[in-house]
């Protein structure tokens, strides 16, 4: 009887378990997208770059009246490729 009692006050005196923070299926998906993550593009800021550059250096050798429509191409290219790389 003594022995009985306790058991009682022991199983009385522990907390009980506490459920999972998170379902299973939750860590495993928060594990896929961090797997599937991808660091970002920067091909879009290169080429940017590169056209800015591109019309500096035009500026730099070539006289005004050929360098302004130069220019205006290049940048009018540089805005395109950057239209067709975002998408």
């Amino acid at each position: 009887m003594e022995t009985a009692n306790q058991i009682r006050q022991t199983t009385n005196s522990l907390h009980p378990l506490r459920p999972p923070t998170a379902p299973a299926s939750d860590i495993e998906i928060a594990k896929k997208k961090i797997i599937t993550m991808q660091s970002p593009n920067l091909l879009v800021i290169q080429i940017a770059l590169v056209i800015m550059m591109l019309c500096l250096l035009v500026y730099m050798f070539l006289p005004d009246n050929y360098a302004h429509p130069i220019v205006i191409l290049l940048a009018s290219v540089g805005l395109a490729v950057g239209i067709f790389l975002k998408k």
